[in-house]
């Protein structure tokens, strides 16, 4: 298997989630002005995006250095362990700013009005 295929295949399967999170950080994108807090949503969107080319592309890359560099097993399972740590730290703080932009209150006060849990 060629380079090319080995990095293009991978990509591919990852084309429908990125497609998707692109897709959310242009409507973000297109509604901040009317709410702010949209912008962790766009923050999030780029984080998760980055990480997951990132991680594809260190998974792809990953096996053919350490056989360069004729690592041990060990060796070899504790670099794999780090790049899982280093998406999964990634993808957490992506996430949790999706959160804070899908959940963060407007800015300035909140409307009045009769509550729809008081019944009316």
């Amino acid at each position: 298997m060629s380079f090319l295929e080995a990095v293009l295949w991978p990509a591919l399967g990852q084309f429908p989630v990125l497609a998707v999170w692109f897709t959310g950080a242009v409507l973000a994108a297109l509604h901040v002005r009317e709410r702010p807090a949209l912008r962790w949503a766009i923050a999030a969107f780029v984080i998760l995006g980055v990480t997951r080319v990132v991680g594809s592309g260190l998974t792809v890359w990953l096996p053919g250095y350490m056989a360069e560099q004729d690592l041990t097993a060990g060796m070899a399972l504790r670099m794999q362990g780090l790049v899982g740590v280093f998406v999964t730290v990634l993808e957490t703080v992506g996430w949790g700013c999706l959160l804070a932009g899908m959940f963060s209150r407007p800015a300035g006060p909140l409307p009045s009005g009769p509550s729809p849990r008081a019944g009316g």
